[in-house]
């Protein structure tokens, strides 16, 4: 019973998370941008957009509503990229808290970005580039390298 599952999963003091890879591809382009923020929650770094599940609140709309709260951008919950435990030491690491991160694609349309006070700034690029030039903190460089790996799979 996949309910009993997430009781015995859901320890107290576990936080679940979700966070988006926002990716946008236009008409001219076929290769696809995502979207990074950097925040001061993350030490300056760059990071993917994301926050902690309500209770009673479905994965996928606590993944949207992050999404519009923090760059009001609307969109539509693609694949799931991948679910892990936080990275210790990685800069927001609490050791007596569970962070329990489920990361997803969220298409959007639109790449008109209005930032919340969450960030402080954000960028558009490709995965590959970001990866390679952009100081992104630990849990979101997993994700993105995941989503990168599979672009690359997905072209040969």
């Amino acid at each position: 019973n996949i309910h009993r599952l997430w009781e015995d999963l859901m320890v107290p003091g576990s936080v679940v998370a979700t966070g988006a890879i926002i990716e946008h591809q236009s008409k001219r382009c076929k290769d696809k941008e995502i979207l990074l923020v950097k925040t001061h929650k993350w030490g300056n770094r760059y990071s993917i957009v994301g926050g902690k599940v309500r209770r009673n609140e479905k994965l996928n709309t606590a993944l949207l509503r992050e999404v519009k709260e923090e760059t009001k951008l609307k969109g539509e919950v693609g694949e799931h990229i991948c679910t892990f435990d936080q990275i210790k030491n990685s800069g927001y690491y609490q050791s007596s808290v569970q962070h329990i991160f489920v990361d997803n694609v969220v298409k959007v349309k639109s790449k008109k970005v209005t930032l919340n006070e969450e960030a402080q700034d954000y960028i558009w690029a490709l995965p590959s580039e970001a990866l390679k030039h952009l100081d992104i903190e630990p849990n979101a460089r997993k994700t993105v390298q995941i989503y990168n790996d599979r672009i690359l799979c997905l072209a040969t």
